[in-house]
């Protein structure tokens, strides 16, 4: 067995949780093929993998509330480990989601400090809390949440498939983020419904390089 996963409870903690954060990562680059030619159709998608040895089972899900109101959501477990994330957003235009608010919980991964995003568009402000601390942030236009830029992307493509770089502003619990995609090219790939011609889209950041294969 791998020793980050052998020796103390606290390192297996964070190999899960590294694992975890991997399979969303993987969510997000395969659930662009369950998009039609309606532009927010809902879904459901099912994942399931083994790495290190260790199942990890999660789901993705976009539903629709009624009048123009969605929820986003993705939640992942692992052995005794939870993690779970949703968000819910309104369609204002064509093409363009409005964020309404953002949550995040977690289980068995260390100290749990839920997050909870609300945007206030009324007064241009975003709400935040991580636990017991909260914050205020400026609404800058066209801001989003973890989740909700992710399908703002595919929105974007599905508009402009030629797009060389895609640009977001992602609230997090307590600064505005600036996400930058830029194309990288494009490659064949398997998948489901047949082969298919993957756009290849990177990122770099504090956590290091995002790469997503978009079909």
């Amino acid at each position: 067995m791998d020793k980050r996963f052998s020796t103390t409870k606290h390192s297996r903690q964070a190999g899960i949780s590294t694992l975890i954060k991997a399979l969303c990562l993987c969510s997000l680059m395969l659930v662009q093929y369950g998009c039609t030619a309606n532009p927010i159709a809902p879904y459901e998608a099912q994942y399931s993998t083994k790495i290190k040895g260790i199942k990890v089972k999660a789901t993705r899900k976009l539903e629709h509330l009624g009048n123009r109101q969605y929820r986003v959501s993705w939640q992942a477990k692992a052995l005794w480990m939870q993690l779970k994330e949703w968000a819910e957003f309104q369609i204002i235009d064509d093409g363009v989601l409005m964020p309404i608010s953002y949550h995040y919980r977690r289980k068995g991964l260390g100290s749990d400090r839920p997050i909870d995003i609300i945007f206030d568009h009324s007064n241009k402000k975003i709400r935040t809390r991580k636990g017991d601390k909260e914050a205020i942030l400026d609404l800058p236009p066209r801001a989003y949440d973890k989740l909700t830029y992710q399908v703002q992307l595919q929105l974007d493509l599905q508009q402009n498939p030629a797009a060389e770089s895609l640009e977001y502003v992602v609230a997090n619990s307590h600064r505005l983020k600036h996400y930058r995609f830029t194309r990288q090219g494009s490659e064949p790939m398997n998948s489901a419904v047949g082969p298919t011609n993957a756009l290849i889209f990177q990122k770099s950041g504090d956590n290091g390089l995002t790469t997503l294969w978009v079909s």
